[in-house]
């Protein structure tokens, strides 16, 4: 199944692979498809079969001494510059090439098999001397097997990220061993303390164990590419950070100390630290991967493993952050951030380990890198008032992900403004993850001129997740005002997803917030591509539920009426050149538009009265409207896919299970005549609970009680008498107390019991009387029919035989009506 939408859409226009950024020093970066060669040899050859990719292949030098070479590789001036690789290796043995600029061989460069997969992309450095102008790069492969895949090179020009600058503070020199045994963290902080003037403290040759070190202003932390600065695994190593309290992120995410609040441990921190710059080719190893961080939901005893907070101008470039506790890279409230040439690897090892977390940043450029990680992969968000502006993300891999591979939120209070995420690439084989592109906006925030363009995805579990709720969650910075927020100017270009293997489809919507709508305006999808491989819904899910508050994923309303899109609260939506695919086929259509305010009708066409209402035929309109259910989903999937959960019933057909209190089901009736109905309840439970009956909003049943009856399929009736009057109404059955199952209501012309004579007879008889448990009948054949109601006429028990068990009823005067062929003889007895 695929369908096509066109609409006339304005794209942003953004140049190819070249990002200019304004730091502490003047940077910019080109990046060079690899598909895009100049010349090559014959077998090396451009692949498309181990998609994804950034661009539309990569160059494959399996052959031994295949070459390429791309002759427009620009520089302004000469000097020296950072040469960026992003290749693949999955032979498992590290494959070389001869690299060579402007026709003088530089050095044989060992490109190391990193994964077992050729999906999997990591970034190889070396430092080369460019001539203004054009220049000429070769790569030769000189082992056995060739040489990599490459997907793109990339050139940065800031030579400052090319070698440790000014003077030098070698860790060596204030006690430092790097023997990857003694605990160096004091020597490390005392090489930190001792820099000045824009020095570089230096770490190599060798592997550095430290605990907490704290970067500051003006320096260079240089982690050679011979080092590994090392994490101890000892919590006592990692004191908690006392920060600003007027971000959520803090707040939300910390404990109240002594001195203030107290954020999550981290490795390396920096706070306030301005003109600072970690490079060197290098390795931050969080070591986090044993027992006492093992899985742990108590993200504060956990260390993160790269943290910098409140700093300006900052550069992070060239070095690898793996393993972390926790989060790997975070940047809390920065201005002017450049993040070039890293490579994050999380192992498998724990949960809550994102990527990048980008909190309330400005100006920010991230660029030439990949992501590796166990939660959400590039996750910007807001816990205050600055938002985040400004922010370019390109030529960037995401190699896998257990989370959200591109997630706005979870917390989103200031605003999101002026974002492209371009010439991106995300593999999530083997750890599909939750959502590929996610903007959650639950506290407040306004999201506008947002741009993903270029982004190929294979396997996530779902799409697109768009929501605005106009900060019903409302997570905010204390003493904050309550925002409602927007969510506008939206753009999707150039997508090509493949494998989604979730069928619950994507969604955009905003929110009925007590009878005001707020809507998702001006969002654009143009040449999007998504196939999905899950389809196969056999029934049509009912309207969703409103967004309640609670933290959201993609899932968070179930699986959604459309296959493909589905749209609520929304205006100019608008698709052009779009094709969406799916297997199985579904039932379901491919995008489904909502009105903002839902009807309510019949399931299968109004229920007469006299008759009976099957429980889970109620009507449609969605929650809110035709039900309340205090989930989002049928958690048995039988039958219907609202939030009503509904299990096959052993008596045939279908009953209600999992009642929760406060939840109710509409139905529409039609009443043929006025007067006094008989109306039971088929119910079953193991713990009881009540519930009540109304008509057009009025109670006419009373609060009835739920017996437990010994089991969720032990049913039983409970029976009441109730007046209706003739025509069609709604009907509402009410959970007043959990928890039991329903399997039907029905309704009877009833009796008038209250009318009933009480006769004397020598005939019929009962004993004893008062009774406390059986009460005998005499002068009756062994199938009688036996009637017991309360006074007010409300039918209580019935069996047939020549005596009835009352223990379950209250104290008090009864009526028993005695049917015996054709004597019919209605009785008092008191219950004692």
């Amino acid at each position: 199944m695929k369908f096509k939408l066109s609409a006339t859409v304005i794209l942003l226009i953004v140049s190819l692979g070249t990002i200019n950024a304004q730091g502490a020093k003047d940077f910019s970066t080109t990046y060079y498809e690899g598909e895009n060669y100049t010349n090559k040899s014959s077998d090396c050859t451009v692949g498309t079969a181990n998609f994804p990719y950034v661009g539309s292949g990569y160059l494959d030098m399996g052959g031994n001494e295949s070459f390429v070479e791309w002759n427009n590789i620009y520089s302004e001036t000469a000097g020296n510059h950072t040469l960026l690789i992003k290749y693949a290796n999955a032979s498992g043995a590290n494959r070389q090439c001869e690299l060579t600029v402007n026709g003088v061989v530089i050095k044989d460069m060992m490109f190391p098999s990193h994964f077992g997969d050729w999906h999997y992309y990591w970034i190889g450095r070396v430092t080369v001397h460019l001539n203004a102008g054009y220049n000429t790069i070769r790569l030769k492969a000189n082992t056995s097997s060739g040489g990599p895949n490459i997907d793109n090179i990339a050139v940065s020009s800031d030579d400052g990220l090319c070698s440790a600058t000014g003077t030098q503070y070698n860790v060596k020199d204030y006690g430092a061993k790097g023997d990857g045994i003694t605990n160096d963290t004091k020597a490390i902080q005392a090489a930190i303390d001792a820099c000045s003037d824009g020095g570089s403290v230096v770490l190599s040759e060798g592997t550095f164990m430290s605990g907490q070190i704290k970067l500051k202003s003006n320096m260079t932390l240089w982690i050679d590419h011979t080092a590994v600065l090392k994490g101890i695994q000892d919590n006592s190593l990692y004191p908690a950070i006392t920060q600003h309290a007027d971000n959520a992120n803090v707040w939300l995410e910390g404990v109240l100390g002594g001195g203030g609040w107290e954020l999550k441990e981290a490795f390396v921190y920096a706070e306030e630290a301005h003109n600072l710059t970690i490079a060197g080719g290098g390795v931050i190893d969080g070591n986090g991967d044993c027992a006492i961080w093992d899985h742990t939901k108590d993200e504060i005893l956990r260390p993160m493993a790269l943290y910098v907070a409140y700093s300006e101008n900052v550069r992070v470039a060239n070095v690898d952050i793996v393993n972390s506790a926790m989060w790997d890279f975070v940047i809390l409230e920065c201005d002017v951030v450049i993040v070039d040439g890293i490579n994050i690897n999380t192992s498998t090892f724990g949960v809550n380990k994102d990527g990048i977390d980008i909190c309330d940043t400005r100006d920010i450029t991230i660029t030439n890198s990949t992501i590796l990680c166990q939660d959400d992969a590039i996750c910007p968000k807001s816990g205050s008032t600055r938002g985040i502006n400004n922010m370019t993300i390109q030529n960037v891999t995401v190699n896998g992900t257990t989370g959200n591979k591109i997630k706005f939120g979870t917390l989103t209070y200031g605003a999101f403004t002026n974002c492209l995420l371009q010439d991106i690439a995300i593999n999530g084989s083997g750890r599909g993850g939750l959502c590929a592109i996610s903007l959650q906006g639950l506290d407040g925030a306004d999201f506008s001129n947002i741009t993903f363009d270029r982004i190929n995805l294979h396997t996530s579990a779902n799409a697109f997740f768009l929501l605005h709720s106009a900060g019903k969650r409302g997570h905010r910075p204390a003493g904050a005002p309550a925002k409602t927020g927007s969510m506008t100017g939206i753009t999707f270009s150039n997508l090509d997803f493949r494998n989604i293997y979730d069928n619950i489809g994507s969604c955009i919507s905003g929110i009925n917030a007590d009878g005001t709508i707020y809507k998702v305006n001006d969002v654009t999808f143009n040449n999007v591509s998504v196939n999905s491989f899950k389809g196969g819904a056999t029934m049509i899910p009912g309207r969703p539920g409103e967004y309640m508050g609670n933290y959201p994923e993609f899932n968070v309303f179930g699986m959604l009426p459309a296959w493909g899109y589905y749209i609520r609260y929304a205006e100019n939506i608008n698709f052009e050149n779009c094709s969406q695919t799916v297997s199985p086929a579904d039932v379901r259509q491919p995008i489904v538009i909502e009105e903002d305010v839902p009807t309510q009708s019949p399931y299968n066409g109004v229920i007469a009265i006299p008759g009976t209402v099957q429980i889970e035929n109620y009507d449609k309109g969605g929650e809110g409207v035709a039900y309340h259910d205090a989930d989002v989903s049928n958690r048995t999937g039988e039958y219907r896919l609202d939030g009503v959960d509904i299990e096959a019933c052993d008596e045939g057909g279908y009953n209600i299970d999992w009642s929760v209190t406060g939840e109710w089901l509409e139905y529409t009736v039609d009443v043929s005549t006025s007067g006094t109905y008989e109306m039971t309840a088929r119910v079953a439970s193991p713990v009881g609970g009540s519930f009540h009956i109304e008509m057009d909003g009025t109670d006419i049943s009373g609060i009835q009680t739920v017996p437990n009856t010994g089991g969720w399929q032990a049913w039983q009736n409970v029976t009441v008498n109730v007046n209706l009057s003739a025509g069609q109404h709604i009907m509402r059955f009410y959970i007043d107390s959990q928890e039991f199952n329903t399997n039907y209501i029905s309704f009877s012309i009833a009796e008038d019991v209250t009318a009933l004579s009480v006769t004397p007879t020598s005939d019929i008889g009962l004993y004893p009387n008062p009774i406390t448990n059986e009460l005998f009948v005499t002068g009756v054949s062994v199938d009688a029919n036996l009637i017991v109601y309360s006074m007010s006429g409300t039918k209580l028990l019935q069996t047939k035989g020549q005596s009835i068990t009352i223990k379950n009823i209250p104290n008090g005067m009864f009526l028993i009506k005695i049917q015996d062929h054709k004597i019919s003889k209605s009785l008092k007895f008191i219950k004692a």
